[in-house]
């Protein structure tokens, strides 16, 4: 395993980084509102079988999916025929309704903090810095560790990615992603037993965030505020346009 000397944080938000740095923490996000469709999805449910149109009639399904025009069924027969038409449909959208509901239900006491071991990947700063409008936030890996690991309910992992997501007890494992996230290089504070919004704020070690990295275009206001903590390195980072890369620079 990839053993970093720091985790990396990104923030497109810069009230919500300027919260975190200045009270300490970290946020732990309920699954369910990250950015990946797939995350903590349940797999190997039965398929749900062929629907004949009788099991419609009398209920709320047909107006609450919006897969009919009602107002071009004009008889029993355009019924039959539509629902017939549109089974295949039904059945998909029935089933990914039944899986994100279970997933909002098993998930809603994770938390997930999400690092990166790469800050010189432009995609990132696209993505997750706000075109160089955000923050990324520096952590020791070691500190972080090493905190992390005095908590029973905390768990830091280096996020695996694959052809295939791994499950773990029926459910998706939150350190697995599909290969197509790779660049994203990520790692991950997950945190269970999540009862309540405070229980999201994970407070760390003020010794942990080793230094801040401003996106260019970030407000000179904002940088004086943080110079105002106790970190005491600060860079900002730039587009290298002949490398497509990222390059850091100390700010004085």
């Amino acid at each position: 395993m990839k053993r970093p000397k720091y985790l990396y944080r990104f923030r497109s938000n810069v009230k919500n980084a300027i919260d975190e740095i200045e009270g300490c923490y970290v946020h732990a996000a309920d699954p369910c509102s990250l950015n990946d469709e797939f995350e903590g999805v349940l797999f190997n449910l039965p398929r749900i079988p062929t629907i004949d149109d009788n099991e419609f009639e009398g209920t709320d399904l047909i107006r609450n999916m919006q897969a009919i025009d009602a107002s071009k069924i004009k008889k029993r027969n355009d019924l039959s025929n539509t629902l017939y038409a549109k089974l295949p449909e039904i059945r998909y959208v029935l089933q990914k309704d039944l899986l994100i509901g279970m997933r909002e239900k098993y998930a809603s006491n994770i938390g997930i903090s999400s690092f990166t071991m790469n800050i010189h990947n432009p995609v990132m700063w696209a993505i997750y810095g706000d075109m160089f409008r955000g923050i990324c936030i520096a952590y020791d890996y070691e500190e972080m560790e090493k905190f992390i690991d005095s908590y029973e309910n905390y768990k830091l992992c280096h996020v695996k990615y694959g052809e295939k997501i791994e499950q773990q007890s029926g459910f998706m494992d939150y350190s697995h992603k599909h290969k197509e996230w790779t660049h994203e290089e990520e790692v991950r504070l997950i945190c269970s037993n999540i009862q309540n919004s405070m229980d999201r704020k994970i407070v760390v070690p003020k010794n942990a965030i080793k230094a801040i990295v401003f996106g260019d275009k970030v407000d000179e206001i904002i940088i004086e505020r943080m110079r105002q903590t106790e970190v005491s390195i600060f860079l900002k980072a730039y587009s290298d346009y002949d490398d497509n890369a990222v390059l850091l620079f100390p700010i004085s």
